[in-house]
């Protein structure tokens, strides 16, 4: 297991989202990656000190400004070690601030659990998949899985910007390919738990216009990956350069 992998099962560990399979490999690759043992250990002790202060107050006891100052120290760290390359790069290379983030969403996340701070699934309107903002994201997933959604039925939206597509790789777990301001074809790993989460630090990074283009189901998405992230950059590229005025 690659540590950027480990990273991300470690939130979700964390968050009790882990199968048995999955627990076992990542506790095998923590007992000889130092790091890794190390943020574990980290993520741990931040989840106890949040379980304990939801513990001892009531939601509506804790301090507005707490939360307030976690996500500004979040958005300092992110701000001073951002890197455009990719998302990926972002979370690999920069522990502190994966870390840093991961902490504070697991307070949300406990806060999320005793108090109405979330709207529920049936709040969110209904979405066009072809046409979905990426600050719809965890609705997007949602829609997916209602029904398939094939690429040759894809038309780009019409303002340029950053575009996406959902490849689902298998249950609770998706493929994002993007494609950023540059041009440059590029992808990550997103589970559900994790969503949001990373719909945040996505914008946070200073990706304003994505959109989700398609949702590709498992019975679409057999191909090789790089086939289809192929297909992806060929199909639209040349209209992504055309909209910028390349």
């Amino acid at each position: 297991m690659k540590c950027d992998d480990a990273r991300i099962k470690i939130a979700l560990l964390v968050g009790g989202e882990l199968d048995d399979e999955e627990r076992t490999e990542l506790l095998k690759h923590v007992e000889y990656c130092a790091d890794c043992a190390a943020e574990l250990r980290e993520m741990k002790s931040a989840k106890a000190v949040v379980k304990d202060a939801v513990k001892n107050d009531s939601p509506s006891d804790l301090p507005s400004d707490f939360v307030s100052q976690v996500m500004a120290d979040v958005d300092e760290i992110k701000a001073k070690e951002r890197s455009r390359d990719s998302v990926k790069r972002f979370f690999v290379f920069r522990p502190a601030a994966a870390f840093a983030f991961a902490a504070a969403a697991i307070i949300i996340l406990a806060l999320a659990l005793t108090t109405d701070v979330f709207k529920s699934n049936e709040e969110i309107a209904d979405i066009d998949p072809d046409t979905v903002e990426w600050g719809n994201l965890q609705a997007a997933f949602n829609n997916c899985l209602e029904g398939p959604y094939d690429l040759e039925s894809w038309q780009p939206p019409s303002e340029p910007g950053v575009f996406a597509v959902i490849l689902r790789e298998g249950k609770d777990k998706y493929r994002i390919v993007y494609i950023d301001e540059s041009g440059n074809l590029s992808s990550f790993t997103a589970y559900p738990w994790f969503n949001q989460r990373k719909n945040d630090m996505i914008i946070r990074a200073g990706f304003e216009d994505v959109f989700v283009a398609v949702c590709l189901m498992p019975e679409s998405s057999k191909k090789n990956r790089k086939s289809i992230e192929q297909e992806i950059k060929e199909e639209y590229k040349p209209k992504f350069n055309t909209k910028n005025g390349a």
